[in-house]
Order: C-alpha cells, then sequence, then structure tokens
C-alpha cells in the first residue's frame, strides 16, 4: 500500500508518505472532508507476540487521539480495519518537523526558541498536569515536532504516549534513544520525568541542530546558551535575553543521565518561561509578537 492506494471503498485517497514510525507509516490523504493524515498499520508479518505487544500499542494511540484535547495535537477522526491492516485517520498539520526545518534553515532563532520552549512546556504542562491520570507523551523529538507556516508548533505521533506507571519491559522499549530518557532503555514504568528529558533534548537540537549529549557542566551550559544568544544581532532587551537565557540553560539542564539530576517536574520550566513572556511583554517593541504567541498558547491575551 502507497501513494495512489485508495480505502474505504474509494472515500480516502493516499497521496503521499509523510513518515514511518516504529511500527507503521503516516501518509497524507484525500478525504470528503478534507485533506487528512492516515496512520497505516499492517500486522499480516506479526508474530503472535508482536500482535499482542503493538496491536495494545495502536489501541492506545487510537484511544488517547479520541481522549486529548489540546490545540497542539490532532484529533482523531475515524479507527478502522480493512483485512490485516489499521487506519487512524487524523488531523494533518501542513509544515515541515523541526528536524528537517532546522536542517534546511540552520539553528533556530532567539524568536523561533521563544515559540518552541512555550508550546512544548504548554502541551506538557496539559498532559502532566491537567490530564484525568498523569499523561507521558513518550516520544518527544524533533522528528516529531511540526512547524507551521505561521511558526506555530504541533506534536504528533501518539504511539509511545501512556499514563504515568504503565509498564513497559526492556523487549519492547520503542523509543528513540537520541532523545530518550536512557532509563527507557532498560523496561520500567513510564514517568514524566522521562518528558523532561526528552524536552531538553529537543530544544537543544533546536539551538545547535545536533544530536545532544548528556550531562553538560554548569560551565558548558553557560557558554552553549552565551553561542546561541549571540549569533545574531537581537532586538530583544537585556531582561528579556537574561530570562530567555535562563530557560535554555534549564533545558540543557534536563539533559542529565541521572533522573535525580534533571528539573523535577514541568512547574519549573513553566515558571521560567512566564518570566520570560513577562520580561518579553514589558519590551514594548515585541509587545505584539508575544500577544500572539501568548494568544496561541492560552487562547486570550494574558496580563
Amino acid at each position: 500500500m502507497g501513494p495512489g492506494s485508495t480505502i474505504r471503498n474509494g472515500q480516502i485517497k493516499l497521496l503521499s508518505r509523510l513518515g514511518l514510525g516504529g511500527f507503521g507509516e503516516v501518509f497524507l490523504a484525500q478525504t470528503q472532508d478534507g485533506l487528512k493524515a492516515v496512520k497505516v498499520v499492517d500486522t499480516s508479518s506479526w508474530s503472535k507476540s508482536e500482535y499482542q505487544v503493538f496491536n495494545t500499542m495502536l489501541m492506545n494511540e487510537a484511544s488517547f487521539l479520541r481522549t486529548l484535547a489540546h490545540p497542539a495535537l490532532p484529533k482523531a477522526h475515524g479507527f478502522f480495519a480493512e483485512e490485516s491492516r489499521y487506519f487512524i485517520l487524523m488531523d494533518w498539520f501542513k509544515g515541515p518537523n523541526l528536524e528537517q526545518f532546522v536542517e534546511r534553515e540552520g539553528p533556530l532563532t532567539q524568536e523561533d526558541l521563544f515559540g518552541l520552549t512555550g508550546a512544548l512546556i504548554d502541551l506538557l504542562s496539559y498532559l502532566h498536569l491537567e490530564c484525568e491520570g498523569v499523561v507521558v507523551f513518550g516520544d518527544l523529538k524533533p522528528a516529531n515536532v511540526i512547524r507551521t507556516g505561521l511558526g506555530l508548533y504541533r506534536l504528533v505521533d501518539l504511539g509511545l504516549v501512556s499514563h504515568k506507571g504503565t509498564k513497559f519491559s526492556r523487549e519492547i522499549a520503542v523509543f528513540s534513544p537520541k532523545y530518550g530518557a536512557p532509563e527507557r532503555g532498560q523496561g520500567g514504568a513510564a514517568d514524566p520525568i522521562h518528558d523532561i528529558y526528552s524536552l531538553g533534548a529537543t530544544i537543544h537540537y533546536g539551538m545547535t541542530g545536533k544530536v545532544p549529549s548528556s550531562g553538560l557542566t554548569e560551565d558548558q551550559r553557560t557558554k552553549l546558551v552565551a553561542r546561541t544568544l549571540s549569533r545574531e544581532e537581537s532586538y530583544w532587551s537585556k531582561e528579556s535575553q537574561t530570562a530567555l537565557a535562563e530557560l535554555l540553560s534549564l533545558a540543557l539542564a534536563a539533559i542529565d543521565d541521572e533522573p535525580e539530576a534533571r528539573p523535577p517536574d514541568i512547574r519549573v520550566f513553566q515558571r521560567s518561561w512566564e518570566s520570560c513572556r513577562r520580561a518579553r511583554e514589558s519590551d514594548t517593541r515585541n509587545r505584539g509578537a508575544v500577544d500572539d504567541i501568548v494568544r496561541h498558547l492560552y487562547g486570550k491575551k494574558r496580563r
């Protein structure tokens, strides 16, 4: 099955391949309701043990897509099967993923870093603090972050989303080692601290265009943030730049092999980003841009 194929008696036509996941492919599809993304999972070659594991993961993904409600996450529009294939129809976010964007344009500007950190912190705050039962995203990485044409950020691929405490064995610990907390590879239970590591690793990639290395010293983090902020001639006020530097340093501190050495939870990042936002609001030259970002994140203008 590939571009040009049709499903649902011709109601849905696959147009192009958007990505390849851990156990499925995602296509851009034309439907009666416009362009959507559709995840296609072919189970025909799965062993009995693989079917038990990945079928559970697939059902889990479909369930979370139906119940989670956040502007940075896609909404599900259908879940169905045809022969040995399962399909999840969902929102399509137009734009490159963060990995593609940085490869093409280079490391993010200060404006983009401000927007990226705000979007990711807001989403993780929703999952960790507002959902019924603490929800762990589980696979936050540049390839799963979409940058839309308006410079806003969205998250895709909910294949590893789970509630805190969900057990996973070493054999089925499917995750991205470059951006996932090291302890994930040892099996155990899902925990929000895993997302904290991935948040820092993803921000590091946005800052540098490089896969992060764990355990940066405070001096190394300070120098990396200074290099990041000195790449461009900024129109930000000194107060705003200081607040952004503190936020980026906090993100880098999350990239540590030892969970206890990371910032303890998303509330720490909330407070840091709010400080950055307030500093930017006080800079009248940037008031309009800040209002646009805050309105997107919170649905209203904050004072």
